[in-house]
């Protein structure tokens, strides 16, 4: 499988790169599913699903300020492969979201998963969509922890709304730089945050 997704990132047709059984699979299932890993859910390469009519869904993985946890971005064509994607029937038309993924007794591993529409694709999305993320994990985060976190860029003792603050702000800058070298690797271009416009 993992030469069938470099090949599709190259931009193989998937009729003539899936054998008969995912053809079968994928007309079932009107999605077809790339390897992925059972611990963790990330596949094995950049592709996470294809859909019935080729379009491609990549994933990645996203490190947050904390080692404990991280986030899995995914990239759809537009927004009407991403409500395939979840089976949402609305016809609000966006260009990112964040959906927690963690349980309420969880303490580490995959946090959220942050959604961006390749199409309309903007820098300033994508701070949009990290500042949730990170508003997220400076949430989950105990005192003590999120204390220890933010303790090398404090100058002093501080209370811990400023250290989920320093936290949040410094998994921002974290996941924007991560999610812009991942988009760049793809060949994908994100409208420079001064072009975009603010609605």
């Amino acid at each position: 499988m993992h030469e069938q997704q470099i090949a599709l990132l190259a931009g193989e047709t998937p009729e003539r790169l899936l054998d008969a059984r995912q053809q079968r699979h994928l007309n079932w299932r009107k999605r077809l599913l790339g390897v992925v890993d059972t611990e963790t859910g990330a596949p094995s390469g950049r592709v996470f699903s294809i859909a019935l009519d080729g379009a491609l869904t990549l994933m990645f993985q996203v490190k947050s300020l904390s080692p404990q946890w991280y986030f899995h971005c995914y990239l759809h064509r537009d927004s009407q492969q991403f409500m395939r994607f979840n089976r949402s029937r609305s016809k609000q038309v966006f260009y990112g979201c964040v959906m927690p993924r963690n349980a309420s007794n969880q303490r580490s591993g995959l946090l959220a998963d942050i959604h961006l529409i390749r199409e309309g694709l903007t820098e300033l999305t994508i701070v949009h969509e990290s500042v949730h993320a990170a508003a997220h994990l400076a949430f989950v985060l105990g005192v003590a922890d999120a204390k220890a976190l933010a303790a090398p860029y404090m100058c002093g003792s501080e209370s811990a709304r400023v250290w989920r603050e320093e936290i949040q702000c410094r998994t921002v800058e974290l996941c924007c730089k991560q999610i812009l070298l991942n988009l760049r690797a793809l060949s994908v271009e994100a409208v420079p945050m001064v072009d975009a416009s603010i609605t």
